[in-house]
């Protein structure tokens, strides 16, 4: 019986996505007619309730429909991550900053200054304005990587614990393994190597 249901289990991802770019699409639609109704019955005049209780609605449906991705503007924009990359820094600055040769690719756990770096993804819903500056402080060569040199750079997080991000390598957050387990405590992070 299982065996029947894989097929049904791989493809909900894909069936999640598109009911959800469906549900947007019909949200603006509806926001679209909404403001057409509305326009057309202040243009002719029209004293009709109908027309402008039926332009209310689907502007209100509309407005349901795209309030996830107005949301999710609104929490990027107030987040700290567009502007926690120091941009006063020159490249001569960059030359200056010790290298540290890595195996393997980025993305996963590694040694920086006799400490293990593991990489984790934060959970951005409620926990914007959580990044101070950050500065460059390493040079990051991943031997098994098509880009040579990355650019570390550390923060700090609010509860006190080393933040690290990698410039170029999307998804690349770090905490110290040493501090895994408080940064955990404050906040909601997943961590994205399997042995942690």
């Amino acid at each position: 019986m299982f065996h029947v249901l894989l097929p049904l289990i791989a493809i909900l991802p894909a069936l999640f996505i598109l009911v959800v770019i469906g549900i947007l699409l019909i949200g603006l639609a509806l926001l679209i007619a909404g403001i057409i109704t509305l326009i057309v019955r202040a243009v002719r005049k029209s004293q009709k309730k109908g027309s402008l209780i039926a332009g209310i609605i689907m502007l209100a449906i509309g407005a349901l429909a795209l309030a996830p991705i107005g949301l999710g503007v609104i929490a990027v924009m107030r987040s700290d991550l567009p502007n926690a990359i120091d941009s006063s820094r020159n490249d001569e600055d960059i030359d200056n900053l010790p290298l540290f040769e890595v195996s393997g690719k980025g993305n996963t756990r590694f040694m920086y200054n006799g400490e293990v770096l593991v990489p984790v993804h934060f959970e951005l819903a409620g926990n914007t304005k959580m990044f101070y500056q950050m500065k460059p402080v390493a040079q990051i060569d991943f031997k098994d990587d098509l880009v040579p040199r990355y650019i570390l750079f550390r923060g700090t997080l609010k509860n006190g614990c080393d933040y690290y991000a990698i410039q170029g390598l999307p998804g690349s957050s770090y905490v110290l393994a040493s501090e895994l387990e408080e940064v955990q405590a404050s906040y909601d992070i997943e961590v994205l190597d399997d042995d942690y």
